[in-house]
């Protein structure tokens, strides 16, 4: 699991981006990549572009603070792979109750929700 996008500690040096991301699963496909941050923290319409339908893990840690992009987090949502997407927070800058509120708010399925917030990562750890 890596931080992806922009970092606000460092905002002119972003370490991974969603292409970089990209060219790390074709090089690896067996990879287990998590990419926190929705694949791309104030970056979604590059995770549209380079990692939708890749066999990347994304979070949905700090959605909640992106009022800019949320149309675009809800399309991500809607178009990666629904097994591939793992709830997150990123306490103590968001809150869970903000980030559960997201998710709750996002125009997917309640199966999809499901495998957000706990079937997913249920599996991916083997619980």
């Amino acid at each position: 699991m890596v931080h992806t996008g922009l970092d606000p500690i460092s905002p002119d040096l972003i370490h991974a981006t969603p292409e970089m991301i990209a060219d790390v699963i074709k090089k690896h496909p067996r990879l287990t990549f998590i990419a926190a941050h929705m694949g791309g923290l104030m970056r979604a319409a590059e995770v549209l572009e380079h990692l939708v339908g890749t066999g990347v893990y994304i979070d949905t840690s700090l959605c909640s603070k992106r009022p800019d992009e949320r149309e675009l987090l809800h399309r991500i949502l809607r178009e990666h792979d629904s097994d591939r997407i793992l709830f997150g927070t990123d306490t103590p800058w968001s809150t869970p109750r903000k980030e559960v509120a997201f998710v709750e708010e996002a125009p997917i399925s309640d199966a999809v929700r499901e495998k957000i917030f706990s079937g997913n990562a249920k599996r991916l750890l083997g619980l």
